[in-house]
C-alpha cells in the first residue's frame, strides 16, 4: 500500500514538473547578438508561459517565439507591433503597414544582427511561447525586463 502511494506521489510530481515546465514558466539560454545589449549570448532567461497564452502580449514585450524559418527552433525578439496597430515599416521609411489580426511585428533589438520581421514580415501570434520576464543567469547580469529595456524601442520605429 505504501509503495503504491508512493509511486502515486512520484507520478503526480513528475506531473507537475512537467506541467510547471511546459505550461507556466522555463528557463531557456540566449545565443547570438540579435537582442543585445538587452540580452547578452550566455544568458539565461526566465520565459512566462502564461502571459502569453492569456492574450498578454504587449508593445515591447521581449518574446521567445518558434523561428519562422527553422520551426525546430527558438528565437527571441521584440514585440513592436500588435493585431490592428500601424507602423512604420523600418527606421527612416515613409512606408506603413497595418499589422493583420493575430499577427505580431517582431524586431531584435540589435538590427544588423537580427533576421526578423523586417525580413519575413508579420508572424502569427500562434509561434510565441512565453514572454521573458527576467534575466536568471549569470547573477551579475540579473534583472526584470520591464520598463527602462521597453523603452529602447520607440525611437526606432513609431506606432499610429
Amino acid at each position: 500500500n505504501s509503495s503504491k502511494e508512493m509511486l502515486w506521489r512520484i507520478v503526480v510530481g513528475l506531473f507537475g514538473v512537467d506541467l510547471l515546465r511546459n505550461k507556466v514558466v522555463s528557463v531557456s539560454p540566449i545565443s547570438g547578438k540579435s537582442m543585445q545589449p538587452t540580452l547578452d549570448a550566455g544568458d539565461w532567461v526566465l520565459l512566462d508561459k502564461l502571459g502569453p497564452g492569456f492574450g498578454r502580449v504587449t508593445r515591447g514585450d521581449v518574446v521567445a517565439m518558434r523561428s519562422v524559418y527553422y520551426p525546430k527552433e527558438r528565437t527571441v525578439k521584440r514585440v513592436m507591433a500588435t493585431e490592428r496597430q500601424i507602423m512604420r515599416k523600418s527606421s527612416g521609411s515613409r512606408g506603413w503597414v497595418t499589422i493583420k489580426t493575430g499577427r505580431l511585428w517582431v524586431e531584435g533589438d540589435n538590427p544588423p544582427h537580427s533576421v526578423d520581421s523586417r525580413s519575413y514580415g508579420q508572424v502569427p501570434e500562434a509561434l510565441v511561447e512565453g514572454r521573458v520576464a527576467a534575466i536568471v543567469w549569470p547573477p551579475t547580469r540579473w534583472r526584470i525586463l520591464k520598463g527602462e529595456q521597453q523603452q529602447t524601442f520607440t525611437r526606432r520605429n513609431a506606432v499610429k
